[in-house]
């Protein structure tokens, strides 16, 4: 059985990539050093935390590649 986070599907025509410092907080989409699960921020715009967004778009959307 295969798990993925709330923004990414099995099988989605666009690729995705993750990015850091973008997610509002209870709407990250995976675990981190802080927290286990996706939906667990704690405040908006952790450099830890990350969405999955469409390759290509991070950087416009103000975000990093890398977390902080």
């Amino acid at each position: 059985m295969k798990v993925f986070s709330p923004g990414v599907q099995e099988g989605a025509a666009v690729e995705q990539e993750k990015c850091f410092g973008i997610a509002l907080a209870g709407r990250n989409d995976c675990a981190t050093a802080k927290h286990g699960c996706n939906g667990q921020a704690t405040f908006d715009h952790d450099p830890t935390d990350f969405k999955y967004v469409p390759k290509g778009a991070c950087l416009k959307l103000g975000g990093k590649l890398t977390a902080a």
